[in-house]
């Protein structure tokens, strides 16, 4: 069962107290008491009345005694009803108000009361008849029918009042007190002695003991925070830098389980962001309620620094890295491929020959090589100038290339020839190749037109090697360009072969 706060039973037990001495007070009669005034005027009242009636019975003026009584009620609030009675007749010679309804009959019906007087009339010395007056109460009633005295009343008004105010200020005065001299001596020595701030709360949170780890930290005061909310500083959260749903140790009261490895970041009093791994676990009472919470927050900002540094130091060097990277492909651009054309440039075009030479030879792959001349170039620079000639050859080897597979492969021999390598060609398949982009380059309408010559061999028994499979092609070329240009020419020896 949950149990109240000593506030609250504090305050309950002031209100008791406070009662008590308004009531010693109303013992010894120290209060002032109204109902005697009252009953004073009602008597004078009586007094008054039976006086008049007294004279009016004495003249025979019944008429008179009516009236009397009748004006009694009317213009006296505090009288509710009144009746005349003569001792001869039963019945009521004159009745004002509501009489039967507010008169009370009792066995004793000469005895008066505070609310109700009977005032006896006399004809000379004889009694003849008596008014029976009827009272208002003294005082209202409730629903209960406990009479709302002044004394009630006060008793009332203090005990809600002073308990608001006894509670408030209950509260108030125990979040000032310092909880941390409840704490042994040696028990502090021992949380001062760790490295790690150590900050002990009570079920709402506020801080009753904090170390010096902590306080040194945080650039804090003890004193000046002492009963505070520490939920209530800048805390953000490691991760992104974003303000907390919930703090661990609030979720650990409000759970009641240990919550480690939250990574925080506050503030300190200089202004610096300092990093905290925070680790809350709830305190418990013997049956099981939760009556606060002990947070350690272990300051990890020269770790935090440093892996920072760390990570700026690696991403530097990844950067540096990757330019090399680009630096190394750049170089290898540069000495594997032609600056103008963007083909392989004639050493590492002969590399690559190597290569697949060497591979076709243990896959029995058959392999073609097409010489490539553009015709009447130098026409075209002594007509057109070098730049207009450096535009055709980018050009004419852009045809080339579109013209390819991608395990094909094209290079610049020199000047305005190129080597062209297909993979998987047979002499048919090559002279077929090389007939489709001798096409395209005529059909191309570029300015200035031009044309070109092809040379094709393919790789066999009788080629050893790459610069005997070249040198046919070349041979085939000069043989092309003999004949008219814009031709396709194979080697000789392998079209006798072909066709034999």
């Amino acid at each position: 069962m949950k149990s109240s706060s000593p506030a609250l039973r504090i305050s309950v037990g002031l209100v008791l107290l406070t009662i008590s001495f308004l009531l010693l007070a109303e013992l010894f009669g120290l209060t002032p008491n109204p109902a005697i005034a009252i009953l004073d005027a009602r008597k004078k009242v009586c007094e008054s009345l039976a006086v008049q009636l007294s004279v009016a019975a004495t003249h025979g003026d019944i008429e008179a005694i009516r009236e009397t009584v009748r004006a009694l009620v009317e213009r006296n609030a505090d009288v509710l009803s009144a009746s005349l009675r003569s001792l001869e007749k039963e019945k009521p010679l004159a009745v004002s108000g509501e009489h039967e309804r507010y008169w009370e009959r009792a066995a004793d019906t000469e005895i008066s009361t505070p609310t109700q007087a009977i005032v006896p009339i006399f004809r000379g010395e004889e009694r003849w008849g008596s008014v029976e007056v009827r009272f208002a109460p003294l005082y209202p009633t409730t629903l209960f029918g406990i009479e709302l005295t002044p004394l009630a009343k006060l008793v009332g008004f203090v005990a809600l009042v002073a308990f608001g105010g006894f509670l408030v200020f209950m509260r108030r005065t125990l979040r000032h007190l310092d909880p941390s001299a409840l704490v042994p001596a040696r028990v502090k020595f021992a949380l001062d002695a760790l490295a790690e701030g150590v900050v002990l709360m009570d079920k709402q949170g506020r801080v009753m003991l904090a170390n010096k780890a902590y306080l040194k930290n945080t650039g804090r005061d003890e004193q000046a925070i002492q009963g505070t909310l520490i939920s209530e500083w800048p805390w953000l959260r490691a991760d992104n830098e974003q303000v907390p749903q919930e703090l661990p140790w609030m979720r650990a009261l409000r759970k009641g389980h240990r919550q480690t490895g939250i990574n925080l970041i506050l503030e300190d009093a200089t202004g610096e962001q300092r990093t905290f791994v925070v680790n809350a676990s709830p305190v418990e009472a013997k049956a099981g309620e939760v009556r606060g919470v002990l947070a350690t927050f272990d300051d990890v900002t020269e770790l935090e620094n440093k892996n920072l540094q760390l990570e700026k130091t690696l991403n530097q060097l990844q950067r540096s890295r990757n330019e090399l990277r680009l630096k190394n492909q750049q170089l290898e651009i540069l000495a594997t491929q032609d600056s103008l054309t963007g083909c392989l440039n004639r050493r590492a075009f002969f590399k690559h020959i190597d290569h697949a030479i060497a591979q076709a030879r243990r896959t029995g792959t058959p392999i073609a090589c097409i010489m490539v001349d553009i015709d009447h170039f130098k026409r075209v620079n002594d007509t057109w100038g070098h730049a207009t000639g450096d535009k055709v050859i980018k050009h004419f080897s852009a045809l080339l290339g579109n013209g390819l597979r991608d395990a094909d492969a094209i290079g610049r021999y020199g000047g305005e020839e190129f080597c062209l390598l297909l993979w998987d060609n047979t002499m048919q398949q090559a002279l077929h190749t090389a007939e489709r982009l001798r096409a395209m380059v005529e059909a191309s309408p570029a300015k200035p037109p031009v044309t070109g010559s092809f040379g094709v061999s393919c790789l066999n028994a009788m080629t050893t090697d790459t610069a005997m499979l070249i040198n046919q092609a070349d041979k085939a070329l000069y043989t092309a360009k003999q004949s008219g240009r814009n031709k396709v020419n194979a080697a000789r020896t392998q079209l006798k072969r072909l066709y034999s």
